[in-house]
């Protein structure tokens, strides 16, 4: 089948009849807890000097730096000369006006469509191009105009993307479409999203952080030059190769209708999509995660805070309704020797990582227990806040036969970095644990790590039910319902460099240089 990419009124109701455990108690207890935490301003726990006035960047007198004015992106972002002794930067914004509380229409409406930017201080001229990324004119320049730049030896090149979590992983998935190599560039990113857990591990913050209110007070400018400075380090990239059945289809909540529409394939739109690629940074996870984000999907506003209560409501809601645990849709793991590339060869070699049934064969390797979410792990930061997950769930506890490859053996892993080339694995028990993930690390002891590897990672899903299996999946804050998929294949696929906030605790310790700290600030 043809490959192709799926990118592209909070009604409370009467709970009072649908309470069905004893655990209800404790749902309201943390419900509340979530509620006030989303409508409060988020600070920082650790306090830091005031940073220094910033140098900004003023547009150049275009007499003093072109041959021709700013006529179009050509002239703006290839063809311009600079004087002696200044370093020529090109520099591709990217921006999602429609991600979060919509700062990026804010910058797109009072910013040039081409720009030079000089710095006297740095000695550098940079040509910006700024481009809508949702609108289909600019997304097609915008990729043209990468393509030319990658050509160009001796070039600095930066993009920088403004938006949230999905739109990075877009931009990414794109440019493998359209053969930019990724590593030609340095990749940057504002925080005009929701979760923004992206830019959180860069050190960047989230939207409501000091940075992004920087950025919407004095321009793009700023970003430019606090990037230029910023220190740039590896990233790692993973591609997501997701198969449907026959039967099957991908669904997600439309923007425009606020209801769930099935993914036509491009070449045959009669038919629903059933072979896709996606691009990761973050993290991926099948489970609970997802079906609350399609929940808030469809009730999404465009006030940031108003957002944080929607989730918490959408959370509550979901768990006091029985929920599906990871048996009923999954079959089994296995690690596959691919080292990034395709596995539709069906004599693939693979080591098989767990069954979801024990019961099959005690001898094999076997998931215990019924967890509801299963999260696939690129950075230490994750659901909006910086939390060391890999460091504070437990070993290889969801295990029967624990450590029987080295991927599963405690001994063999090794602290959490974005650039290690490897993927956590890690499990959440029960609805509880799901509500009460974020509030301390007392309350994340039942999350279970599975494995740590550098290979690639194949979930095989049921295919021995009567009924349509449906699995609600999540990668780096879209999410998606599976209807009948036979496998997600998640794998290495690129490493590209970005710009980290030297300063910050949560971007040092993703690039390996110091821990995770319990809370950062947004």
């Amino acid at each position: 089948s043809h490959t192709q990419t799926a990118w592209g009124h909070l009604a409370c109701g009467d709970i009072s009849r649908r309470v069905v455990s004893h655990d209800e108690d404790i749902f309201l207890l943390l419900f509340f807890f979530l509620s006030r935490r989303a409508m409060e301003p988020t600070t920082s726990l650790t306090s830091s000097p005031p940073p220094p006035p910033p140098v900004i960047l003023t547009p150049v007198d275009q007499d003093k730096v072109s041959k021709a004015p700013l006529k179009s992106v050509s002239a703006a972002n290839v063809e311009t000369d600079v004087a002696p002794g200044m370093q020529k930067v090109n520099v591709v914004v990217l921006l999602n006006p429609r991600s979060g509380s919509q700062y990026g229409a804010e910058i797109l409406k009072r910013t040039e469509k081409t720009e030079v930017y000089v710095s006297e201080e740095d000695r550098t001229c940079a040509d910006v191009a700024v481009f809508d990324w949702t609108d289909e004119d600019d997304r097609k320049q915008a990729i043209e105009l990468m393509t030319r730049l990658q050509q160009i030896p001796n070039l600095k090149r930066y993009v920088i993307v403004g938006s949230g979590d999905g739109t990075a992983g877009w931009v990414f998935e794109l440019l493998a479409r359209h053969g930019i190599d990724k590593t030609k560039f340095t990749f940057s990113a504002i925080p005009f999203g929701s979760g923004c857990d992206f830019h959180r591990v860069l050190g960047w913050g989230g939207p409501g952080g000091k940075f992004a209110s920087e950025v919407r007070s004095l321009g793009l400018e700023h970003a430019l030059d606090v990037f230029f400075e910023a220190e740039e380090v590896p990233l790692d990239v993973w591609k997501l190769e997701l198969q449907m059945r026959e039967n099957g289809f991908i669904r997600r909540v439309s923007d425009t209708t606020k209801k769930l529409e099935i993914f036509p394939d491009e070449q045959q739109p009669s038919l629903p999509l059933r072979h896709t690629t996606m691009r990761m940074t973050n993290y991926a996870s099948i489970g609970l995660m997802g079906k609350v984000g399609i929940g808030f999907d469809g009730k999404r506003t465009k006030d940031r805070r108003l957002n944080r209560l929607v989730y918490a409501w959408e959370s509550f809601k979901t768990l006091i309704r029985p929920v599906t645990g990871i048996r009923t849709v999954l079959e089994s793991a296995e690690l596959l020797h691919i080292d990034g590339t395709s596995t539709a060869a069906p004599t693939q070699v693979s080591d098989l990582l767990f069954l979801t049934d024990h019961q099959i064969d005690t001898n094999m390797p076997a998931l215990l227990g019924n967890p509801v979410e299963i999260v696939l792990l690129n950075i230490p930061g994750i659901w909006g806040r910086a939390l060391d997950i890999w460091g504070d769930a437990h070993d290889g506890s969801a295990f029967l036969h624990p450590g029987h490859i080295p991927d599963t053996d405690p001994r063999t892993w090794t602290p959490q970095t974005f650039h290690d080339r490897k993927l956590e694995l890690f499990s959440l028990e029960g609805k509880i644990d799901f509500l009460a993930r974020q509030i301390h690390p007392t309350f994340r002891r039942n999350l279970h790590r599975i494995c740590q590897t550098s290979r690639a990672i194949k979930l095989n899903f049921r295919q021995d039910r009567q009924e349509d299996v449906v699995v609600h999946f999540m990668v780096d804050g879209e999410f998606f319902q599976l209807v009948n998929p036979l496998y997600l294949i998640v794998s290495f696929d690129d490493q590209i460099t970005v710009t980290v906030n030297k300063e910050s605790k949560l971007a040092t310790a993703g690039a390996g240089l110091s821990r995770v700290p319990d809370v950062y600030s947004s």
